[in-house]
């Protein structure tokens, strides 16, 4: 068996194991129980976002009623600003209390740019009703 046969070989075996694995972990979360503390707890975890030059950008996920206050400030926002910056001070200021809305606003326009097109895609909504991938609910 030639150098390119066992390669091939050994590609096959590792993507025949992974699909076991993955079928595996599959197996258990569809057999495990879901506990509503567990499920908070999670969503209550920091998470981070890497912004070049910078570092690690400490966030929460927004919740229901934040979702609710965003939507409501969004209905009279024309421009997207004040949504924009809504969503970014409860996403940020949840893991980081030193972040207030006066702070965001003096911070650059291209910075601002640069972190909502990474937090953006991770704000999601069952709600959502709009084009996929839109942080908008209509």
């Amino acid at each position: 068996m030639g150098v390119e046969e066992r390669r091939k070989s050994e590609s096959e075996r590792l993507k025949r194991l992974a699909e076991r694995v993955e079928e595996e972990f599959e197996k258990r979360d569809e057999e495990r129980l879901i506990i509503f503390a567990e499920v908070l707890a999670r969503a209550e975890e920091t998470k981070y976002l890497t912004i070049p030059g910078l570092g690690r950008l400490p966030y929460k996920e927004l919740t229901l009623a934040d979702f609710a206050e965003i939507q409501a400030v969004r209905r009279k926002d024309e421009t997207g600003v004040e949504t924009a910056k809504l969503m970014l001070y409860k996403m940020w200021s949840k893991a980081d209390p030193t972040v207030t809305l006066e702070g965001i606003e003096k911070l650059p326009l291209s910075l601002i740019t640069e972190i909502m097109a990474k937090i953006a895609p991770k704000v999601t909504s069952p709600l959502r009703r709009g084009s996929e991938g839109s942080p908008e609910a209509t």
